[in-house]
């Protein structure tokens, strides 16, 4: 089972529905079995507002530290690490820009939307905003970077798909709710067992 998700075979599911939609709607994910075997994932939909603790907090996040503990409660405690240490690194150097608070709160908020992603690289751009950074399998990159606006600037491309076949690329600045689904060729990759990868986006 992967961690953080509620599993139910398909058989419970008719009698079960209304609890597994609250249970996404409280930011969960609920992985749908026939005979033990995954078939289906209901989770959250992108840029969808979780009522759960950790989203909650982070919505009212005051400093980084409240991030942080949002992240952890969340099962991304090695992120929530990686966060504290970049920002203790900013607030050593006078030289460098601040972390916004909106910068910290959409990379938070697109994690928690995004469970099933894994840890990406963190760093902090030159005017002080979080990036997060994933390779994708067989030579690609995605790449964020959370704007303290609410929107997230976007880039990825792919490994090609056969030789002599351009990368397929996407790039772009949107709303934080319509990158998850501008993006999801990329992200579904990053999750996706490399024995069930035939394609690329």
């Amino acid at each position: 089972m992967i961690e953080g998700m509620i599993r139910v075979d398909v058989a419970d599911a008719d009698d079960g529905l209304a609890d597994c939609l609250e249970s996404v709607e409280h930011g969960e994910t609920v992985l749908l079995c026939r005979r033990s075997v995954p078939v289906a994932e209901i989770r959250p939909a992108p840029g969808s507002r979780s009522t759960s603790p950790s989203a909650a907090l982070v919505e009212h996040a005051g400093d980084h530290r409240d991030v942080a503990t949002a992240l952890e409660q969340s099962g991304h405690g090695a992120i929530a690490a990686r966060l504290v240490h970049l920002h203790r690194l900013v607030d050593e150097d006078p030289e460098e820009p601040r972390i916004p608070i909106e910068s910290l709160r959409g990379l938070a908020s697109f994690l928690l939307n995004e469970p099933r992603l894994p840890i990406p690289r963190l760093g902090v751009g030159p005017e002080g905003f979080i990036q997060a950074e994933w390779r994708v399998p067989e030579d690609g990159m995605l790449a964020l970077k959370f704007l303290p606006s609410g929107f997230i600037r976007f880039a990825a491309v792919s490994a090609p798909v056969q030789p002599g076949i351009e990368r397929r690329r996407v790039n772009g600045t949107l709303p934080a709710p319509a990158v998850s689904d501008a993006i999801r060729a990329f992200t579904d990759l990053l999750v996706q067992p490399a024995d069930e990868r035939q394609d690329h986006p």
